[in-house]
Order: structure tokens, then C-alpha cells, then sequence
């Protein structure tokens, strides 16, 4: 089927489910290479034990090496985690979600993809399979040797390039910010990031206060990159660049996501986040929390050397 305009990808999704009668869909994003077994790895794990006591298989979306410190601070950031879910993260290879780049699921099992979400992509995967799990009463699970290859999101070289490439990430986020009125069970409340503490301090405390705020989060955001196991494969000042424009893309996403709720005059959503491991562990609340209960005692002893 082609549609004869851009009807955004969930649109596409669901005339697949309104037209199948096969007992299984499969989700491929048109910008995956999928390895040459794909189809027969899902097929064949889909027919096992395990998953038949599942709602639907999240297959592994692999991001290429790359020796731009742009990709590679996307991949330290960590916002490209659920493409991949690490293993060991979830108890008996549960996952809460997974993107549709690559996703298996019972079509007896399937739900509708919102179109209230926007069609650059952010919050329809993670709605979809939170309906899913929600009507079979099963969870999804991971099928590592499932896997397509996902070229990084290409990048011109020049500073409209980069904030084109940032763009892509921030667009996610005004999807993502449905999903905290869709779910407030797994909305949580944390201590306000940088993003959200960057107007105050400057009004309150001058911009030399704003620029230490910063230096401490893209010091502590390059340190959680360097120690982590990505980019290794570059020399050691480029990844130690990777690692500090790391904080950059995550805290792109920050943006994203408060631009969202003050755009809608819901400046009340501040400090609410949503809890991407859905329940399936509280490992994302408890990190989250303790990572910003240390980095506020930090901000605050450097502000206050600074007055």
C-alpha cells in the first residue's frame, strides 16, 4: 500500500492491522536493514514456549560505530536505550516496550496507534505496547537475535546541520508529553533539572550562576558517558567530545519535554516525569532521584563558593 500523502506512521500501522488476517504483524521502520533472518527468528521465536506466554516479541535495533562525536553523543546520552534494551536491565527478559523499528506482536493482541501523536515519532510506540500489555494481561519480551541494523539520522557538517540533527530528538519529545497524561501511574515526581532551573537562576542569581549550573551538569552528564561502555572505538579526545555534547542531546530532550507542558500553559507538569521502565522495575525513579539529589548538593556548594 502507498498512502497518497504523508499520513505520519501510525496511520500506516493501523491500515496493516485492518487488513491482515495473519495470526502475527511485524513492525519495520522503512529506514532499518533488517539482517537476512529476521523474518524467521521472529517466526521461530514467536511459535516457542516463552513467547506464546507473551503479548509480542521486541527485536534488537542496532546502531552502526560511528566516528561522528554527534552519533556517539546520541548513544552515550542514553536516549536511544529502548532501541536496544541492555540485558540483565529487566527480570526473565520482561521489557515494557519497544520501538517500532522493530516489534513483533499477536495480532489477536493489537491495539490502535494513536493519532493524536505527532508523525515525527515520540509516545506512539510506547502507547501502543502499554495497550497491548494491557489487553492480554501479558508482558513483552526481548528477542535479541531479532535484529535490523539503523543507520544514525544523517547530519550535515555545518551548525544548521546540528541543530537540524537535535531537532529530530526534540520532536520525539512533544509525542512523548501525551504519554504523562495518558499514564499517570507511571508518572513520578523529581527534583527540577537544569532546563527547568535555568530562568530562575538567571533571574535570580546573574549569569555567571547560569553558566556554573551548566559546567556542572555537562561536567557530571561527560563523566556517566566516559564511564559507561560506549564510543570506545574513537580516540580519546573525541570521545571525551562525544561525552560532553552527550549532556547537549539529553538535555535537548529536557527542552523538548517542558516546551511541551508551557506551550499549553500547564506550567503545574514541571518536575513530573514519566517512568520509561513502566513498572516493570522502579530502577529509572530510584536512579533518577538519586542522580538529581547529588547533583543539586553539587549546583548548590558551587553556587555557593561562587557567592
Amino acid at each position: 500500500r502507498v498512502n497518497s500523502s504523508n499520513l505520519g506512521a501510525p496511520m500506516t500501522r493501523n491500515r496493516l492491522l485492518e487488513e491482515t488476517t495473519a495470526s502475527v504483524a511485524l513492525f519495520l521502520d522503512d529506514d532499518v536493514v533488517p539482517a537476512s533472518h529476521v523474518v524467521k527468528e521472529y517466526l521461530s521465536a514467536m511459535l516457542s514456549g516463552p513467547a506464546r506466554r507473551a503479548c509480542g516479541l521486541v527485536g534488537s535495533v542496532i546502531f552502526p560505530k560511528s566516528v561522528d562525536v554527534w552519533h556517539e553523543a546520541t548513544r552515550m546520552s542514553g536516549i536511544t536505550m529502548a532501541f536496544d534494551w541492555p540485558e540483565g536491565v529487566f527480570p526473565q527478559a520482561h521489557v515494557p516496550w519497544g520501538v517500532t523499528a522493530s516489534l513483533c506482536v499477536w495480532r489477536k493482541f493489537a491495539a490502535t496507534f494513536g493519532a493524536e501523536f505527532a508523525k515525527t515519532g515520540g509516545g506512539e510506540d510506547v502507547d501502543f505496547c502499554l495497550q497491548v500489555t494491557h489487553n492480554s494481561g501479558l508482558p513483552w519480551k526481548k528477542e535479541s537475535v531479532a535484529a535490523v541494523y539503523h543507520p544514525f539520522w544523517p547530519r550535515l557538517p555545518d551548525a544548521a546541520g546540528i541543530v537540524k540533527y537535535l531537532q529530530h530528538f526534540f520532536a520525539w519529545t512533544q509525542g512523548d508529553g501525551l504519554l504523562l497524561d495518558a499514564y499517570p501511574q507511571h508518572v513520578y515526581v523529581n527534583l527540577p533539572n537544569v532546563v527547568e532551573l535555568s530562568l530562575p537562576v538567571v533571574l535570580l542569581l546573574g549569569a555567571s550562576a547560569f553558566v556554573w549550573l551548566w559546567a556542572v551538569e555537562l561536567a557530571l552528564e561527560a563523566h556517566n558517558a566516559l564511564v559507561g561502555p560506549h564510543a570506545r572505538h574513537l580516540c580519546w579526545t573525541d570521545r571525551m567530545c562525544a561525552a560532553i555534547l552527550s549532556g547537549i542531546v539529553k538535555n535537548v530532550v529536557d527542552a523538548g519535554h517542558l516546551f511541551y507542558f508551557v506551550r499549553r500553559g500547564r506550567v503545574n507538569m514541571c518536575c513530573r516525569r514519566f517512568d520509561w521502565f513502566c513498572g516493570v522495575t522502579d530502577d529509572v525513579k530510584r536512579g533518577e532521584r538519586r542522580k538529581f539529589a547529588i547533583r543539586w548538593a553539587l549546583w548548590l556548594l558551587s553556587l555557593a563558593c561562587l557567592v
